[in-house]
């Protein structure tokens, strides 16, 4: 299980707005869901992570996205996966930027 202790130092929802947008659809999802994530601070050599994680807190996939300047994209395939409910964290460089909910059917 997850300890919510892990994301105290996560930015809040205002500092998301102003630092990072990450946004799925469909939510819930069948075969695969699609992201699109902003980074503002975008400087060149920076690492974009995406994370996806279990309930019990194991990683069940890791992707290193691309990285740019605007609107990002990238389609997350999830056909391997059982249906339940995962965790998908964001992060730049090692520093959480964003974490959802998303529903796998």
């Amino acid at each position: 299980a997850f300890d919510n202790t892990s994301f105290k130092n996560a930015p809040t929802e205002s500092d998301q707005a102003v630092q990072a947008s990450l946004s799925l659809h469909p939510n819930p999802a069948k075969t695969r869901v699609n992201l699109e994530y902003r980074y503002p601070a975008y400087q060149p050599g920076d690492r974009f992570r995406l994370r996806l994680y279990g309930l019990d807190g194991r990683i069940l996939q890791e992707h290193e996205l691309p990285a740019g300047a605007g609107l990002q994209d990238y389609t997350l395939p999830l056909a391997s996966l059982p249906a339940g409910t995962y965790l998908l964290t964001w992060s730049v460089n090692g520093a959480l930027q964003a974490y959802r909910h998303l529903v796998h059917q």
